[in-house]
């Protein structure tokens, strides 16, 4: 190779299967690859490749993944208006730097199975979405601040922090990419999504258990639909703002919002009636402008709510969310329905997220973390909700092997 002799070669690999028994050979290729008229001018060396040890290092793995920008002030108060807050490099200690390259080390080598979509033979289309199974090596997607807010979760044990980086890694491997036709419906209800930024210049997430339209039951469709737009903003998130934080507001009780329309006042009061204007005509079609008010456009605005969760829905998502998402959570704001809830719902939420709750006595005290202007409109601020929480997003869908 130095004297650049292999340059007129044609060069072949070929993978297979290793056989361990008579009965199995000859061996079957699976994949073969052909070089032909090298140059030799344009071959590189991959920045991760160890050549003392000719192998792949964990570590430098993880540092060829983006970076955050590091011509960014992190003493500038991100701007949420703008979303400037994930263009804002989060200054990052390493607080715990002997045990993560400790835990990088023992990670080294350790693969898990991952769900692809398949390109090769055009299946990754909307109607014929074929599936491949792949491994993939831990440390791959994985960073530095990741392996840190799973050891701060395990308590500072390195053992425990490696077992659920694994059980992780292979949980996301077969989970994600989520097929959206399984749960399109709680897609485009606009019962979770995200929009504004609280006064900490964090993302908001909205959660919402009453709904127009009854709801079908489908308490996986409805998990998954809040893990696709969990994973699929904490993934564009963490590139810029790899600690990147979450703070959910979360709607038990029945809405309430006034709504003008055309002739005179309509509101609903708790979402199973309303009261209209005596100068209101019944034939006439009021100005509800359901989507800036968190209601499905596609839905009667006077259709009736129902409840959209269960507790079984509850525990299933405070099982996948504190042990996939570990530190990943700022702050819950839960606004209750009624005020004898506020002890019943704190316990809702799992133990290691206790010290983030706050039950409210009502939806006036999200001003105290939200600016009105963040704040969405059924929520009492001036945001409207965008159609984005609406829509069921492909892109994340068809991504491929």
């Amino acid at each position: 190779i130095p004297k650049g002799i292999i340059g007129g070669f044609v060069v072949d690999f070929a993978c297979d299967v290793k056989a361990f028994s008579n009965s199995l050979v000859p061996e079957r290729a699976i994949t073969s690859i052909r070089m032909a008229n090298i140059d030799l001018k344009c071959v590189t060396t991959a920045p991760w490749v160890n050549n003392a040890e000719n192998g792949i290092c964990a570590e430098n793995i993880v540092d060829t993944r983006p970076n955050p920008d590091d011509s960014c002030n992190p003493e500038v108060t991100a701007d949420p208006t703008n979303e400037t807050a994930l263009n804002c490099h989060e200054q990052y200690h390493e607080t715990y730097h002997d045990n993560i390259d400790t835990i990088l080390e023992l990670l080294d080598g350790m693969s898990v199975p991952s769900r692809k979509r398949s390109q090769i033979r055009g299946e990754h289309n909307q109607d014929n979405q074929g599936e491949i199974i792949t491994t993939e090596e831990v440390p791959f997607r994985l960073t530095r601040s990741d392996v840190e807010r799973y050891f701060i979760a395990c308590e500072s044990d390195t053992k425990s922090t490696v077992v659920r980086i694994v059980e992780s890694a292979a949980w996301r491997g077969l989970t994600f990419p989520i097929d959206q036709r399984s749960c399109r419906v709680e897609l485009q209800s606009a019962q979770f999504f995200q929009q504004g930024f609280d006064k900490q210049s964090n993302p908001i997430f909205y959660f919402r258990n009453k709904l127009q339209a009854p709801w079908r039951n489908d308490i996986h469709a409805t998990a998954l639909a809040v893990l696709h737009r969990l994973e699929t903003y904490v993934l564009k998130a963490e590139c810029r703002r790899p600690n990147v934080k979450i703070t959910l507001i979360a709607f038990v009780g029945w809405p309430s919002c006034p709504i003008a329309n055309g002739h005179g006042q309509t509101k609903m009061k708790t979402g199973k009636k309303r009261d209209v204007g005596e100068d209101t005509q019944p034939t006439k079609t009021p100005n509800l402008r359901p989507p800036s008010l968190g209601s499905d456009p596609r839905i009667d605005p006077y259709e009736v709510y129902h409840t959209h969760s269960n507790s079984v829905l509850i525990h299933l998502l405070n099982d996948l969310i504190p042990r996939h998402y570990p530190g990943r959570l700022a702050h819950a704001l839960v606004v209750p329905d009624k005020a004898n809830m506020k002890t019943r719902l704190r316990t809702l939420f799992p133990s290691q997220f206790q010290s983030h709750v706050t039950v409210l006595n009502s939806g006036d005290e999200l001003k105290k973390y939200v600016s009105k202007d963040q704040l969405v409109t059924y929520a009492g601020g001036y945001a409207k909700v965008t159609s984005d929480a609406f829509q069921c997003d492909d892109s994340y869908n068809h991504n491929g092997a």
